[in-house]
């Protein structure tokens, strides 16, 4: 390479950098003392803004679900079953006395005597 051509590419090349390196600290410098919020806090938003839009779906999904009862409260159920909240599979159970306890015949006693 003919050194002329030569000193040229490497002054071109020594301008690029600095020029490169003088914009990138210009440019952190700027965005650290008023860009407001930074790249990391601007996507900690997003992803907090995304959450909530999503429970608060779900949410509405929910209460579309839910019956809506006089006073927001859901009927008593009848006596002696289980209900389950909207959105479990419990099952209705009737509730039934308990058995009687077996009693085992006295046999402290003698038999009468004839």
């Amino acid at each position: 390479m003919h050194p002329i051509k030569r000193g040229i590419l490497v002054v071109l090349l020594s301008l690029g950098a600095i020029g490169g390196f003088t914009h990138g600290f210009a440019r952190m410098a700027q965005c650290h003392s008023s860009c407001g919020m930074s790249r990391r806090e601007q996507f900690e938003q997003h992803i907090a803004d995304v959450c909530t839009r999503s429970a608060e779906r779900v949410h509405e999904e929910r209460e579309e679900q839910r019956p809506h009862h006089r006073h927001g409260m859901p009927p008593r159920p009848p006596q002696g079953q289980l209900v389950a909240p909207p959105g479990y599979a419990w099952t209705l159970v009737p509730v039934a006395a308990p058995p009687a306890p077996a009693t085992a015949p006295d046999t402290d006693t003698a038999p009468a005597a004839e």
